[in-house]
């Protein structure tokens, strides 16, 4: 897991500002760090020219590897149990998640250090206490902002897999982020919440259709509404669909 130490000095050799700033990513494609090819990764970054080193080196581990790892406890010959890590596989798609994930952490971060409630600076989050990273599952995602099973789910294993990766560059110990037992219900609770069907009131709907510009984004929004159609489904209309004898809409492929 060599690290380029050309990659490392472009990161270090850009001035830290003390400033709370937004963190996020900054995808960069096709380019050469040393003799090595990198054909994709995310550069993190606070403000706009503050990158975050860790997790950008985390993205480029990602991208060029595809795999995490993940801890496995097994029982040695003398009887006793010990943590080992072992790879895993983990596709594009899933790794764009992981980087979303972790920067909305980092934003939390940088957010909860702006009002005090953090004794730490940014680019020393890699030793935030496996107490507070709990509580920005436990009481963060799921008391304040209701997440549902899926979106914290993703984001457990996120966070465990980046600092798994960290624990295996010697930077931090194990992390053991999870989801804690008397959260269970209240966690399911989010899901069937956030899962439940909004319907539109009619006076929003009559502010919709006051904002059209022209009949034809008018008739798509009351034919939506009327049908219950998909958007997709919509955009996919011809006039020929509708027959006017039978009063059937076909919605057939094109």
């Amino acid at each position: 897991m060599a690290i380029s130490k050309v990659f490392t000095t472009f990161l270090f050799s850009v001035v830290f500002y003390p400033e709370v700033k937004m963190i996020f990513k900054s995808k960069l494609k096709n380019f050469e760090i040393g003799s090595t090819q990198i054909d994709e990764t995310y550069l993190i970054m606070e403000g706009g020219s503050n990158p975050i080193y860790y997790p950008t080196i985390f993205s480029q581990w990602l991208f060029s590897n595809n795999v995490i790892y993940k801890r496995k406890i097994v029982e040695t010959e003398n009887k006793e149990f010990e943590t080992t890590l072992e790879e895993q596989d983990i596709t594009d798609e899933r790794i764009n998640v992981f980087i979303s994930k972790i920067i909305y952490f980092l934003n939390y971060i940088n957010n909860a250090i702006s009002k005090n409630k953090l004794n730490t600076n940014i680019h020393y989050h890699t030793q935030i206490g496996e107490k507070e990273l709990n509580q920005y599952i436990n009481s963060y995602l799921i008391d304040e902002l209701n997440e549902g099973e899926s979106s914290v789910d993703s984001s457990v294993q996120a966070l465990n897999a980046y600092y798994t990766f960290l624990a295996k560059l010697g930077i931090c110990e194990i992390k053991h982020i999870r989801v804690g037992k008397n959260k269970k219900k209240a966690i399911h609770e989010n899901t069937k919440r956030n899962r439940a069907y909004k319907y539109l009131s009619r006076s929003t709907r009559s502010a919709l259709l006051r904002q059209c510009k022209n009949k034809q984004e008018k008739l798509t929004l009351l034919f939506g509404w009327l049908t219950g159609l998909r958007r997709m489904e919509l955009a996919k209309l011809f006039l020929n669909d509708y027959s006017y004898c039978s009063g059937i809409v076909n919605l057939a492929t094109h």
